[in-house]
């Protein structure tokens, strides 16, 4: 059976995407943004407390973001590249992509916004700034929070995923010319603007988009079978964010000096580990410990209910706990795991569900048993048996 048969036939038993490294990164890029969130200036530990043991670990925790931006520009290649030229391969990831975002997330955003309207206090996200509803629902560029404090970030990929439908638009021959063109644009405007005060400026001009980019590389070099020592670069790329974490930990700052600093810093960071994270898979078959996946199953549903569920949570303890430093510590260690339950419930419940409805509904949803397909000119070809049975999993 060949690559393409066997991935369409895994794909309609609902399989989708089995990158067992990479849904370990995901796993822990989520867990980190929780803790980014039980350790800021106004989160779960300063609320239930008045205090934070964990202040220094806020700025490092934001990373987490990085590493899905990284993340996603590789997932992209990978689960395209067969089906690049085919027609309507812009309209079916178009559609996958939104149906996999926007569903959970309006349950998420609605759910929050009732909240406020019956009981205002106990939702924070007024800064200022007229929260604009329709384009919360939308993840519209904004001013200020959006309802899920999280949100800001889909905004990033929803913004991602228009430019790479964009680009299967425009058929493989010219993808390389539009990721330049996207890459030089972005520095440009960020050299021209700075962080402009205009939502739709700032999205098209931050540096972040970048970090998106370093994940498309990382595709295709895999794809190419360019996997050069990845167990090294694995170790490297570990190295290089503990030093990254530590540097933010220790600078006592409360925000990234800029955008271009997270891309140099975390993101590259970032790149190293997802290189060296699927290097090491698709050339020696090592995977992280499978608990580690499968966190990373329900790790949308963790970065979407995590902020509500710790609100939800801190309310509740804050009148009943008692002080000292051992319930503290025991309150910490608990928390995240609170939350994971949580998420994993959410899942299980609403967004598998949703996902396996959307998915059947597929326009141009195509039967198991199909034709293989022949290789198109200018589509690469795995090098090796081991990266096949790889991407036939993709």
């Amino acid at each position: 059976m060949s690559v393409e048969r066997v991935d369409r036939a895994t794909h309609q038993r609902g399989r989708g995407t089995t990158l067992g490294n990479i849904q370990a990164l995901r796993g822990v890029a989520a867990l980190i943004v929780v803790c980014a969130h039980v350790s800021g200036p106004d989160g779960f530990e300063t609320r239930v407390f008045g205090s934070s043991w964990t202040w220094r670990s806020n700025l490092p925790a934001n990373t987490g973001v990085d590493l899905f931006f990284v993340i996603s520009g590789l997932i992209m290649v990978v689960t395209t590249w067969r089906v690049f030229d085919e027609p309507g391969s812009a309209r079916r990831f178009l559609y996958r992509r939104i149906t996999r975002i926007y569903p959970l997330y309006w349950i998420v955003n609605t759910a929050i916004l009732l909240l406020f309207v019956l009981s205002p206090a106990s939702v924070s996200f007024d800064d200022g700034n007229q929260t604009d509803i329709l384009g919360s629902y939308l993840l519209l560029p904004h001013e200020g929070r959006l309802p899920v404090l999280v949100a800001w970030s889909l905004v990033y990929e929803m913004y991602f995923y228009l430019l790479f439908t964009l680009a299967l638009t425009l058929g493989r021959r010219r993808f390389g010319w539009v990721m330049g063109a996207w890459t030089g644009l972005t520095l440009v405007l960020f050299l021209a603007l700075g962080h402009s005060s205009n939502p739709y400026l700032s999205l098209v001009s931050s540096p972040l988009s970048l970090e998106f980019v370093l994940g498309v590389g990382i595709g295709y070099a895999v794809l190419r079978g360019w996997l050069f020592r990845p167990r090294l670069v694995l170790v490297v790329g570990i190295v290089s964010a503990v030093g990254v974490l530590a540097l933010l930990a220790a600078s006592g700052w409360a925000e990234f000096p800029s955008d271009l600093f997270r891309v140099l810093g975390p993101g590259l960071a970032a790149a190293l580990l997802v290189y060296g994270a699927v290097g090491v898979e698709v050339s020696h078959g090592g995977t992280f410990p499978r608990p580690m996946q499968r966190l990373g199953d329900c790790s949308y549903s963790l970065y979407l209910i995590h902020v509500p569920a710790l609100t939800l949570l801190a309310a509740v303890l804050a009148p009943m706990l008692p002080s000292g430093p051992l319930v503290h510590a025991l309150t910490l260690v608990a928390t995240p795991i609170f939350v994971v339950v949580g998420a994993y419930l959410c899942y299980r419940i609403l967004e598998r569900p949703l996902q396996e409805f959307f998915r059947r509904s597929l326009p141009g949803r195509r039967p198991a048993r199909v034709a293989s397909a022949p290789r198109r000119r200018g589509v690469p070809a795995p090098r090796d048996s081991r990266l096949r049975r790889w991407l036939a999993r993709s």
